[in-house]
């Protein structure tokens, strides 16, 4: 494979973009993650970024537009296809299954060219939420949770036992339990729509 590549996408300023995207070859890299990654530019261009300072003075995006987001496909890319509404498609189409980290990297490159909080704004805190359901949780939290991340009728949080310590939780385990959790927590990205709240806990011995 040569090092060069012919095509061009994007903008060709100095590190303005992914190497791959235009002046280096990857072997990590195929069609289908061109496929997202220019599917995910074309929406953010003409549904997002136009407005998105506007969300971002009002500390919220319109609702209709959340949900516009969670039904594109894009969003909760993570959720397996069982537990996704029949008619939501995999992200730019491409079956779920059939994702890898480098699909992952592409919609976090792309993504991070939405304004500050407007990214969270559309997907609420259920970015965080999610993945700890997906990975660690029962049968029947996935059915009763997972499909209603489309239509916003599941909206998560991510809730933690030391409101002192900041939102940086990397040295935490986590085990889907049932605790009686007494003190304080912080919601460090509640909204009024949540309806799960995942409180992450340190036990004291």
């Amino acid at each position: 494979m040569s090092p060069q590549k012919k095509e061009t996408f994007g903008n060709l300023g100095p590190w303005a973009e992914p190497s791959w995207y235009s002046s280096l070859a990857s072997p990590y890299y195929n069609e289908s993650h061109k496929r997202l990654r220019n599917a995910l530019r074309t929406y953010i261009d003409d549904n997002v970024k136009p407005y998105m300072l506007e969300w971002e003075e009002k500390g919220e995006a319109p609702a209709e537009e959340r949900m516009k987001w969670a039904q594109t496909g894009f969003a909760f890319g993570d959720v397996p296809e069982p537990y996704r509404p029949k008619h939501i498609p995999g992200p730019a189409g491409i079956p779920v299954g059939e994702m890898d980290v480098f699909h992952l990297m592409v919609s976090i490159d792309e993504g991070s060219r939405i304004e500050g909080g407007v990214g969270t704004a559309l997907a609420g805190g259920s970015v965080i939420g999610v993945p700890p359901i997906v990975h660690h949780g029962t049968e029947e939290q996935k059915k009763r949770w997972l499909p209603g991340l489309f239509t916003w009728e599941t909206s998560f949080c991510l809730g933690i036992t030391e409101p002192s310590g900041g939102v940086c939780m990397l040295s935490w385990g986590l085990a889907m339990l049932t605790w009686c959790v007494v003190g304080r927590r912080q919601y460090p990205n509640d909204r009024e729509e949540n309806v799960r709240r995942q409180a992450l806990c340190r036990q004291r011995l």
